[in-house]
């Protein structure tokens, strides 16, 4: 399973970052993550409220303008950064956050199926396909279907 260059180094431990889509421009808020990082262009708050770092006095986006999503730790095939949202190849399944572990939901023949992330990525691996992001759910709607 791929890490993060972060990872490789510090050992196992997992980043802890976010992303934010904006429900009204329909666009990507880039460096989105927690308080307290000065490299970041957007804060989030524990409560849900994103804010654009050179706007810190009002509250720029409410946690009804945007839906955030949280990095899994894990990396595709081509080294990008797996997020809750993502749509993978294969199935076309999105990642999503269940339980406390991330999944890869898709449908199949009898319904809604799912699959643990991690195993996921570990099967593709060995079968030397690996794991790809296609889309997210926001520009890439269609690929579910």
């Amino acid at each position: 399973m791929q890490k993060t260059e972060k990872e490789t180094k510090k050992g196992s431990s997992r980043i802890i970052k976010f992303r934010a889509w904006d429900k009204k421009y329909k666009k990507w808020l880039d460096n989105t993550n927690a308080q307290g990082n000065p490299n970041n262009e957007y804060y989030l708050s524990f409560t849900g409220f994103v804010w654009a770092k050179d706007n810190l006095d009002i509250e720029s986006f409410s946690s009804d303008m945007v839906d955030i999503h949280q990095f899994t730790g894990l990396l595709d095939k081509n080294g990008k950064e797996i997020y809750e949202g993502d749509l993978i190849s294969e199935y076309s399944g999105e990642v999503r956050y269940n339980q406390g572990a991330f999944y890869i939901f898709h449908i199949n023949g009898s319904g809604y199926k799912h699959t643990l992330l991690s195993r996921w990525i570990k099967m593709r691996e060995k079968a030397g396909t690996g794991t790809e992001i296609i889309g997210n759910i926001y520009q890439n709607p269609g690929l579910l279907n």
